[in-house]
């Protein structure tokens, strides 16, 4: 194991040196920022301190129900900020100093991955790539789940190559942990919800059907552990079986605009249905008409929820063509995004043109360019074929899931270890061959023929 080379060792220091120092100097320079979502986290949180549940602010003034919108492991962190250093104007500083914490964290775990994936050489790469991440750097300063999730996702990433390595020593016991990490970053957020359903063909391919099974329920029942209790907390408190209650308007937000008009026939159908489907014709952003219909309806979050899903297939199915440029055009959007160097407001567009496609050109190369590159690189040379094909897969799973919702640089992020792997072999390769050159003279013979 490279961990006994002293190389490793500097080399973790360095890398988790620079990361500290340049996420400082961001926080320094941009601060905090919250979202619509953090406020909503925000007093979850205080709910929770105060009455000591998990509680969401109903439509109805006063009304609390129980939090089944998103995951809890976010909004009890803030619980425990706010707990500790009380309700000051200073605890978003300190959930920002966690964040970019978190975020440092996950620059050490990421030279971890590249560094047991490949070899030491790559990790330092990957390493220096992840701390000076500009991407990343940008959603630490948002009170939101970016930069936690990205360290669970990271750690559940090295955790399964490490398994991956070592399934003929671990008689199960690693994938049971692996499967405790994937369901651990679930609670954060639950992109990873299905990841499972990628599992069953996974397994089977790489360890045939009887062990590629047997794999499988060990690490599923390490998944539950954590999903299991948070469902049957929502089922025995809120009458809900389902991890979140969002997932309707996490459907609906990237189609909305093909919502049409109800007829009169779709009236005397389903009259609630056919009103939730002219309320969100009618307008431009669905997350803002939610509680205008949720009042008009009198509905609860859950019969909300269940019309906004429907709603949303309803969406894909009239409209498959259209839907589909919609979904590919977000797949696009994930990868080549921009991070907006020029503004600390908001991801928008206010660099000038230069920096603008500086960053388009960044995004292509880094995240789609040498991707592709480093794996058909480590394909070649023989490495584990296995957790290649892993990291193909999980690429695969988030975007795919992701671009139901929208294209947005922040769903790209927990890729973003295996994305640095994956270049740091690129780079790598670049640096031998050029090394190679010098050593050959060859470039110096062109550099004399140049002058």
């Amino acid at each position: 194991m490279f961990t006994k080379n002293r190389l490793f060792w500097y080399s973790a220091l360095i890398i988790f040196t620079l990361s500290i120092v340049t996420n400082a100097l961001f926080l320094h320079k941009i601060g905090y920022r919250t979202e619509p979502d953090s406020v909503g986290y925000i007093r979850v949180a205080k709910n929770f301190i105060e009455h000591g549940a998990l509680l969401e602010n109903d439509y109805k003034p006063g009304t609390l129900i129980p939090f089944t919108e998103r995951m809890p492991a976010f909004p009890v962190f803030l619980a425990g900020i706010y707990k500790i250093f009380g309700e000051k104007p200073y605890n978003l500083w300190i959930v920002a100093i966690f964040n970019y914490f978190f975020l440092t964290i996950t620059v050490l775990l990421i030279f971890l991955l590249a560094g047991y994936t490949f070899n030491l050489r790559v990790g330092i790469i990957a390493g220096l790539l992840a701390a000076f991440d500009p991407w990343a750097k940008l959603v630490g300063h948002m009170i939101l789940t970016d930069s936690m999730f990205y360290m669970a996702v990271t750690f559940s990433f090295l955790l399964g190559v490490y398994t991956l390595k070592n399934q003929d020593n671990s008689k199960g016991i690693n994938f049971f942990l692996w499967g405790m990490s994937i369901g651990l970053a679930t609670m954060v957020r639950p992109v990873l919800n299905y990841f499972w359903m990628v599992l069953i063909p996974f397994f089977i391919y790489n360890y045939k059907l009887k062990r590629g099974l047997y794999y499988f329920i060990v690490c599923f029942l390490g998944i539950i552990i954590f999903t299991g209790s948070w469902l049957y907390r929502n089922y025995t408190f809120a009458g809900f079986f389902g991890l979140q209650s969002a997932n309707g308007i996490v459907l609906l937000y990237g189609n909305n605009n093909l919502t049409r008009y109800s007829t009169k026939e779709d009236y005397e159908s389903n009259h609630r249905l056919a009103r939730a489907r002219d309320v969100i014709a009618s307008g431009v952003n669905p997350m803002k008409l939610m509680t205008p219909i949720q009042k008009e309806l009198g509905l609860s979050s859950y019969e909300l929820n269940d019309l906004l899903r429907k709603i949303g297939i309803e969406n894909i199915v009239e409209n498959p063509l259209k839907f589909s440029l919609i979904y590919c055009k977000n797949w696009i959007k994930t990868v080549t995004t921009l991070f907006n160097v020029g503004s600390t407001k908001g991801v928008g567009s206010t660099s000038p043109s230069c920096v603008v496609w500086a960053e388009k050109i960044a995004s292509f190369v880094l995240f789609l360019l040498f991707p592709i590159a480093g794996f058909l690189i480590a394909w070649k040379r023989n490495y584990s074929k296995s957790i290649l094909i892993f990291f193909v897969v999980t690429i695969f799973y988030f975007i795919s899931l992701t671009a139901l919702l929208k294209g947005s640089f922040r769903y790209r992020l927990p890729l973003h270890g295996i994305f640095w792997a994956l270049d740091a072999v690129v780079i790598l390769s670049f640096i031998d061959k050029l090394m190679a050159s010098f050593k050959s003279g060859k470039l110096s013979l062109l550099l004399s023929k140049g002058k």
